[in-house]
């Protein structure tokens, strides 16, 4: 499945602040103006390291604000009655179009399908009755938008996300007189129980 970050003149959201600029400041005791700019471009790497510069991916392959995602796909799984929808949590799907065999855009019917919002992998499943229908050959012959996002960030990635932007805020050059790990202690430990195997 091709992911994209529906845009807000489609109906989609602004991707959202993980960490604000106001947060980030007094964690490195910053008082001054000077560096916002810096400081917020900052926070944004550190956002994208964990879900992805549009929140279409990330090391975590799980959405760390809430925002809306188009899934392409170039037919439905033959031979599943599953779609799995990437970037966990998911809040809710909005609908699921395809393109029928003669290549004019189909809504498939909700009521022939369930949403099963699983923590780790939440998918769509058909119906005990229902079955998918054969689409047009194109790569975008079926699409889902989805919502995806916890209602607020867990402590524990706003932690990550500190100690990400600290390290960067302090550390500026590549090479160190003394020697540097990667990044903080700690820092996977806080990510780590958030990673959604399987979406790497």
């Amino acid at each position: 499945m091709r992911l994209s970050r529906v845009a807000e003149a489609d109906g989609g959201v602004a991707l959202a602040e993980a960490l604000t600029l106001a947060d980030a400041k007094t964690h490195l005791n910053v008082l001054h103006t000077t560096d916002d700019a810096y400081i917020g471009s900052l926070c944004r790497v550190a956002q994208a390291r964990l879900e992805g510069a549009d929140g279409t991916g990330g090391i975590l392959a799980r959405a760390v604000t809430r925002h809306m995602l188009l899934g392409r796909m170039e037919a439905f799984p033959p031979g599943r009655r599953i779609i799995e929808l990437p970037q966990p949590p998911l809040v809710s799907v909005a609908w699921i179009k395809y393109r029928d065999t003669a290549d004019v855009e189909q809504t498939f019917p909700a009521s022939s399908y369930v949403v099963i919002d699983d923590a780790v992998r939440p998918f769509v499943r058909l119906h005990s009755a229902a079955s998918w229908p054969t689409t047009f050959e194109r790569a975008d012959a079926v699409t889902i938008r989805f919502t995806v996002g916890p209602d607020a960030v867990p402590d524990d990635l706003l932690a990550a996300l500190k100690l990400h932007v600290g390290h960067l805020y302090v550390n500026r050059e590549v090479a160190l007189e003394k020697s540097l790990t990667a990044m903080p202690m700690g820092y996977e430990s806080l990510i780590s129980p958030h990673k959604a195997h399987g979406w790497i």
